[in-house]
């Protein structure tokens, strides 16, 4: 996909929870201004990755949310799977929240199966074995090779927890990009988006060994919702 595109909607929420709609992708919208006069934040202002949401999907609003807010607590959902209310409303001060992982028999398989144009698996362990990434080898072939599956590449909480979260995320995810450029931009459709389904197995991975890198007690999960 190049060019013009359709947008996606992700919505961020900052320190007095309001709920702030994001334009994903507003550098490759046609009409993203009309969305900014609507009252829209748009992720191609400040620092930010906007003009290459069409490969890494929602992490552009991620980056961006963490670059250019500084609100005492932020988080990033999608337009369909906001965060639960009640449960936003009664979070801990030093927590930061992400979704309950999804279960697979295997995640590797799963992901093989849909995506495997990708070779996400060979490359992350390619990454880890050459210390590219923060993820050790046993880290990252763990998470592939086990059941549960963090997906949706969303996050909240205070500032502090939520920048070292999107710094761990940009930090394992940007050498599969660098690495791999001819094939990111070769690829069309819904698999361009492949280093966006592969930063989701990689945040799964984190999250397991989310001791190693937060602390212990410092990520804990939270239930979102689901509008189909």
């Amino acid at each position: 996909m190049t060019g013009v595109q359709t947008c996606a909607l992700p919505i961020f929420t900052s320190t007095n929870g309001t709920i702030v709609p994001v334009l994903a992708g507003a550098a490759l919208c046609s009409d993203a201004e009309k969305y900014k006069e609507m009252g829209w934040e748009l992720d191609n202002e400040g620092l930010n990755i906007s003009e290459f949401n069409d490969i890494f999907g929602d992490l552009t609003v991620l980056l961006w949310a963490w670059k250019n807010k500084n609100d005492s607590h932020l988080g990033v959902c999608q337009y369909r799977r906001p965060w639960n209310d009640g449960e936003v409303g009664n979070s801990e001060e030093d927590v930061l929240y992400v979704p309950p992982p999804a279960v697979f028999g295997s995640v590797r398989q799963q992901y093989e199966d849909c995506h495997s144009i990708f070779p996400a698996y060979a490359i992350s362990m390619d990454l880890a074995h050459r210390k590219r990434i923060p993820l050790t080898p046993e880290m990252v072939d763990y998470a592939w090779n086990q059941h549960l599956f963090h997906g949706c590449n969303m996050a909240r909480g205070p500032k502090l927890l939520f920048d070292k979260y999107a710094e761990l995320v940009y930090e394992t995810m940007q050498p599969f990009y660098l690495e791999n450029v001819e094939l990111c931009r070769s690829l069309q459709g819904y698999q361009r988006r492949s280093i966006a389904f592969t930063a989701e197995r990689m945040i799964t991975a984190l999250l397991l060994h989310r001791d190693h890198f937060f602390g212990h007690g410092k990520v804990k999960e939270a239930n979102i919702g689901f509008i189909g």
